[in-house]
């Protein structure tokens, strides 16, 4: 039987956050700053424009801004998107350079993904993927590094891991980067959508959500470059007489809970309150409980 026929009772659903509470320097901000971002910078015009875009709001969402920074070479006639005249070049030398970004993107994760892991015992990333794992739960992983396989390989050796990383990986060779499949993009720029990609692994995950009782997010925030997987799921979990689900959401601070709230309205069309009527679910401020435990 194919591990995507198979029945999960709970999944846990990871993100950069997970990677960043162990203590690793993965996020999009990190790369942003790094020796080898800042080098490309100097013959990429592409990264060279995110770097401008991120010292102007000191955070940009780069897949976000992938998408902006394509759409604002083309204008709308009709429901067409015409290429820009004075735009032509950055047009053409866009997939090139956005390549280079992928590539120098990898080298940079490839040498956090084997930076030393300290202090498990007081991570809550590792307190949730031990009790995962010790409820054999199916995990999707949207983080490309391979640090639940480490961990695993090193403390639970005997544990069968039931995981997904559904946008690729880094020893894949290959990973999902860009914008969902409702971004309005030009033909020309078509390899930005994260459908384009074949190693989006998306294969039986409508059959594991509706299968599992329980969910747990960790580190993810359910961002809108995200939200084709979860959309159709979680309006189907506003609707009277659906099944009752478990939901856990952890998150890190006021900001990232205002964010998730934000999320969520728009998975579910504004209808949160219904999600929380028909379902069971918690939210959890990893910043607090971990203040705690170090009281």
């Amino acid at each position: 039987m194919d591990k995507k026929d198979l029945v999960y009772k709970s999944v846990l659903i990871v993100g950069n956050g997970f990677d960043i509470n162990l203590g690793l320097r993965t996020s999009y901000s990190d790369y942003l700053k790094s020796d080898l971002f800042n080098n490309l910078c100097e013959i990429n015009s592409l990264a060279k424009s995110l770097k401008f875009k991120n010292k102007i709001y000191n955070w940009i969402d780069v897949e976000k801004e992938l998408y902006n920074l394509s759409h604002g070479m083309f204008y709308l006639r009709g429901n067409i998107l015409k290429p820009r005249v004075e735009r032509q070049k950055s047009i053409i030398s866009f997939e090139s350079n956005y390549r280079q970004i992928c590539e120098s993107l990898r080298e940079y994760l490839c040498e956090e993904d084997v930076a030393a892991i300290k202090n498990l015992d007081s991570k809550m990333a590792f307190k949730i993927l031990k009790e995962a794992l010790n409820n054999d739960s199916y995990i999707l992983t949207f983080n490309y590094t391979g640090t639940i396989e480490r961990i695993c390989e090193h403390w639970f050796r005997n544990i069968e891991l039931n995981i997904n990383h559904i946008h690729g990986s880094l020893s894949s060779q290959g990973f999902v980067f860009g914008v969902e499949d409702s971004a309005e993009l030009s033909r020309e720029h078509v390899f930005l959508y994260k459908s384009y990609n074949e190693k989006q692994n998306i294969n039986g995950l409508t059959s594991i959500f509706e299968n599992a009782d329980s969910f747990t997010f960790f580190g993810y925030s359910l961002g809108e470059t995200d939200h084709s997987y979860f959309r159709d799921f979680f309006k189907s979990q506003t609707k009277f007489g659906c099944k009752v689900k478990n939901f856990t959401f952890y998150y890190y601070g006021k900001d990232a809970y205002d964010d998730l709230i934000w999320q969520l309205q728009k998975l579910t069309d504004n209808h949160l309150s219904d999600l929380k009527k028909y379902n069971n679910i918690e939210f959890v401020d990893v910043k607090i409980e971990e203040e705690s435990r170090q009281c």
